[in-house]
């Protein structure tokens, strides 16, 4: 289906369908739609807050078999001492795990360990990226916000009556104010004036 200068979509004759432009969406549809992404946001920020507690969790366990592995290593180094007396006194040879054995399993528990915290500060740089975003965020819905307020229709009433309510209370307050009060007498103003009253 090919469509026309115009802009309609026609397929053989002059049929089509004219292309219908969405109009602008409303403040609080706006608003709903910032509160859904910081929504988002939110989940992810949890979801990366969790991942790395785990991933924490993995490291330690990690470097505990990191430890369990040197000492099996130094354990396999005593056994092959004690291996090569019982050969050379022609003994019974005692069983156990050799030490290319234990150096390995050493070798791949560090490996698993250094994986580990290579984790953490991935998920830890992506974590204050999500920080980042969840700022941006906030003020997108706050900015919404206003929009909405500042678009209700009882708003504007709103703020001229407390205008004109702050104008009468500052009209109050000056009034009984003690020199407004004393002005107001003839004496008090030749007094002011650098005269004597009549």
């Amino acid at each position: 289906m090919a469509r026309t200068a115009t802009g309609r979509f026609a397929s053989g004759g002059d049929r089509g369908f004219a292309r219908v432009d969405r109009p602008p969406a409303t403040p609080r549809e706006v608003l709903a739609r910032a509160a859904a992404e910081r929504r988002h946001v939110e989940e992810r920020v949890e979801r990366l807050r969790q991942a790395i507690v785990n991933a924490r969790e993995a490291s330690m366990t990690a470097l505990g078999v990191v430890d369990d592995a040197e000492a099996a290593l130094a354990e396999a180094e005593r056994g092959e001492q004690r291996r090569a007396v019982a050969l050379a006194l022609g003994e019974e040879i005692p069983g156990g795990p050799s030490v290319n054995e234990a150096q390995a399993a050493v070798i791949e528990a560090k490996r698993r360990h250094a994986l580990a915290r290579q984790a953490i500060a991935s998920l830890e740089a992506g974590s204050r990226e999500v920080a980042g975003d969840l700022g941006t965020a906030n003020e997108r819905v706050r900015n919404a916000l206003v929009a909405v307020i500042e678009a209700e229709d009882g708003v504007e009433h709103l703020m001229e009556a407390y205008d004109e309510t702050r104008a009468r209370l500052e009209q109050i307050a000056m009034a009984s104010a003690p020199g407004a009060v004393l002005w107001g007498f003839p004496g008090f103003r030749a007094s002011a004036a650098g005269t004597s009253p009549a």
